[in-house]
C-alpha cells in the first residue's frame, strides 16, 4: 500500500517538512502494509522558500532512506520509503511538484480575460478584482481563493496528474494536506477532491480512485503577518481576513466536500508572533509552528488506522470521520509531559533518539578518536564513510535542518520546547529533566555513548547486527538506533524528572 500526500500551498508545504523530521526520527506507523509515501506538491508559487526548503528535504530523506536495510525490523531511523511519482514511472525527472503551467503569466492572461468581449470582461469584473486580474501568479494566489479555484481546476491536465493515474493501484490510499484560510490550500482542496472522485468511467483507475480510502487535514489559522511589506510591495494579504474566510471555506465545505473518509481539524487560537510580511516567492520562510508538527502526526495516524475502522460508517453517511487533536494542559509554552502521557511517549521517544543521533554526528563523532573500536567497525571515516554524498550531503543536511525546525518549533507561539537548545550537557537536553549519573553508572555524555558504540560493535550481538549490511551508512544508523534506544531505556525512561 502506497500512501499519497497532496501537500497544497505553503502550509502544505511545511508540514511535509515536519512529516520528514518525524519519519527520519522513526515515528512509528502501525501499518505493516505501508511500503512507501508518496508526497506530491500542489503550489503555483515554486519559487517559495519553504516550497525549495522541503523538496531538498524529501530528496535528502530518499538518498539516506535508500542506504537503509530492506528488511527493516532492526531500524527505525528512515524506515519509512518516501519517493516521487516520476521515480515510481522510472521517470529521469527528479521533483515533487506539480507543474501548473500558471507560474509565468498574470491571472488575467490565464483565464484570456483579454480575448473577452466587453459583456464579458464586465461579468468577469463581479468575480475578481483589478488587483486579482493583474496578479502575478509566480507567487500564489495572495490568499484569493477566487482565483485559485480557477486555476487549481487545471491539474487534471497536467502530465503529472497522468504520472500519477499510472502510478496509483487498487488499495494506495490518499491524504490531502491544506490551510483553510488562505487561496492556495482553501480553494484546492474541494477541487482537488472532487477531480479525484468524479473522473469519467472512461479514465484509467477512476473506479480505484472513487474507491480509495482517503483523509485530509484541513489547518484553522494559527499564525498572524505583520503589515510592513518590504521591497515596494503592497500589503496584499491581512491577517484580519484569515477568519473571515475560513467560516467561509467551512461553509462551503458542510455542503459541498464529498467523498472524504476522515478529517482532521487543527487551530490555535493563541496570538503568534507575527510573521515577517512576504507575498510569496523566494523570501516566504515562515517558521516551523507545533500545529504543522501536529498535522504531520495525522497523515501517520491515518497512515496507522485499518481500513475497517475507516470505512465502517462510509456509504451510512455523507459525511466523514472528523478528528480533533487535544493536549493535556492548555499552555502557550508546552514541553512533553504538557502533550499528555501517551501522546508524549509516542511523539517524544524518536524525537530525542534523533536528538541525540544529530548531536553526535555534527558535534562530536567526527571530532572523535579515529581510532575507535566502533569506527573501524563499520568504517566510519573519511575515506569510507565520508565519501558517501548520502552521509556528507543528505544525512548532515538533514541532521542541521532538525536543529533548526527544533529551534523554530521553540521559538515560535504557541511555543513547543521538548528540549532545551542552548542546553550543552547531552544529560539535561530533555526540557525539565536530567538523566543522573547515579552511584555506578557512567555520566551521560558523548563519551558514555562512545564506550557503547564499542562495546556494542565488538559484541556478538553487535557484529551479528551489520555484519550482512554492504553500506557503511546502514551499519552506521542501524548501530546508533540500538544503542540510543539500549541508553534511552536504561538512563532516561520517562520525560518526567
Amino acid at each position: 500500500m502506497r500512501l499519497f500526500v497532496f501537500a497544497v500551498g505553503g502550509t502544505g508545504s511545511r508540514v511535509l517538512e515536519s512529516l520528514v523530521m518525524l519519519l527520519a526520527s522513526g515515528y512509528k506507523v502501525n501499518n505493516p502494509l505501508l511500503t512507501e509515501i508518496v508526497p506530491i506538491i500542489i503550489d503555483p508559487d515554486i519559487q517559495n522558500g519553504n516550497l525549495s526548503q522541503t523538496e531538498q528535504l524529501l530528496r535528502s530523506y530518499r538518498n539516506v532512506q535508500q542506504k537503509m536495510p530492506q528488511n527493516g525490523k532492526e531500524n527505525h531511523f528512515f524506515k519509512t520509503p518516501i519517493t516521487s511519482i516520476a521515480k515510481l514511472e522510472n521517470k529521469n525527472t527528479d521533483g515533487f511538484l506539480f507543474n501548473l503551467g500558471a507560474s509565468d503569466q498574470l491571472f488575467q492572461d490565464f483565464i484570456g480575460y483579454n480575448a473577452l468581449n466587453a459583456d464579458d470582461q464586465k461579468f468577469m469584473g463581479t468575480l475578481f478584482s483589478k488587483r486579482n486580474l493583474q496578479s502575478d501568479m509566480r507567487v500564489g494566489f495572495k490568499g484569493n481563493p477566487n482565483m485559485g479555484s480557477i486555476v487549481l481546476n487545471q491539474i487534471k491536465h497536467t502530465s503529472e496528474f497522468n504520472t500519477f493515474l499510472n502510478v496509483f493501484q487498487p488499495g494506495d490510499r490518499i491524504f490531502i494536506v491544506s490551510s483553510i484560510f488562505g487561496g492556495t490550500g482553501a480553494a484546492g482542496f474541494p477541487l482537488l477532491l472532487k477531480t479525484l472522485r468524479g473522473l469519467g468511467a472512461k479514465v484509467p483507475k477512476a473506479q480505484a480512485l472513487k474507491e480509495a480510502v482517503t483523509g485530509a487535514v484541513s489547518l484553522l489559522p494559527y499564525f498572524t503577518l505583520k503589515n510592513n511589506a518590504t521591497n515596494g510591495q503592497k500589503v496584499e494579504i491581512q491577517s484580519s481576513s484569515f477568519v473571515s474566510k475560513t467560516k467561509a471555506a467551512l461553509s462551503y465545505y458542510e455542503k459541498h466536500l464529498h467523498g472524504l473518509d476522515m478529517l482532521y481539524y487543527l487551530g490555535d487560537q493563541t496570538e503568534s508572533e507575527p510573521y515577517e510580511y512576504a507575498v510569496g516567492g523566494k523570501d516566504q520562510k515562515t517558521p516551523a509552528h507545533f500545529l504543522e508538527l501536529i498535522a504531520a502526526t495525522s497523515i501517520l495516524h491515518f497512515a496507522g488506522t485499518p481500513d475497517n475502522a475507516i470505512l465502517q460508517g462510509r456509504g451510512a453517511t455523507p459525511n466523514p470521520r472528523c478528528m480533533e487533536f487535544g493536549i493535556a494542559k492548555d499552555e502557550i509554552n508546552l514541553t512533553l509531559p504538557d502533550l499528555g502521557p501517551g501522546y508524549a511517549d509516542m511523539l517524544g521517544r524518536p524525537l530525542t533518539h534523533f536528538r541525540y543521533l544529530t548531536h553526535l554526528l555534527l558535534n562530536h563523532q567526527e571530532q572523535s578518536p579515529p581510532d575507535l573500536a566502533w569506527k573501524q567497525d563499520i568504517g566510519f571515516g573519511p575515506q569510507n564513510l565520508g565519501l558517501d554524498p548520502a552521509y556528507n550531503t543528505d544525512l548532515k543536511h538533514i541532521a542541521q535542518s532538525f536543529t533548526n525546525w527544533l529551534k523554530e518549533l521553540v521559538e515560535n507561539r504557541c511555543s513547543f520546547a521538548p528540549f532545551s537548545m542552548n542546553e550543552k550537557r547531552m544529560a539535561a537536553f530533555i526540557a525539565g529533566k536530567t538523566v543522573d549519573a547515579g552511584w555506578t553508572e557512567d555520566e551521560f555524555n558523548e563519551q558514555y555513548f562512545d564506550k557503547l558504540f564499542n562495546n556494542h560493535s565488538t559484541s556478538k550481538e553487535g557484529r551479528a547486527l551489520i555484519s550482512n549490511i554492504p553500506e557503511s551508512l546502514g551499519k552506521y544508523l542501524l548501530l546508533s538506533n540500538h544503542i540510543i534506544e539500549k541508553a534511552f531505556s536504561d538512563r532516561v525512561k520517562t520525560f518526567n524528572q
